[in-house]
């Protein structure tokens, strides 16, 4: 799948703590992916998604830098977001479910 259009969705921002802390996200019937920003100009952050409350885990899941993006493979089954931040904060990390459109 390549990237050509993002359509973006309904957003959740969480605030990351030392510890796990999660959200709700509502997926569009067409959404395959999940925009997550960190918006900390100086903590690390680790995401997770699921279909139940997940938990972040620092050591294993996806990490991002200060002021960094990701672009996670989702499906519209996603129903949770969980952010840990490397540190106490807390920071905000924004989740943006949307669409990609591929080159077929």
């Amino acid at each position: 799948m390549i990237p050509l259009s993002v359509i973006p969705g309904a957003g959740v921002t969480v605030a990351a703590t030392g510890s796990s802390v999660s959200g709700a996200i509502v997926m569009g019937e067409n959404d395959n992916a999940i925009y997550v920003t960190n918006t900390s100009t100086t903590l690390h952050v680790a995401v997770r998604v699921g279909t139940s409350t997940p938990t972040a885990v620092l050591t294993t899941d996806p990490v991002i830098p200060p002021n960094g993006t990701i672009l996670l493979a989702a499906n519209n089954l996603i129903s949770s977001v969980a952010a840990i931040g490397s540190a106490a904060g807390p920071t905000n990390v924004t989740f943006v479910p949307c669409t990609l459109a591929s080159s077929f």
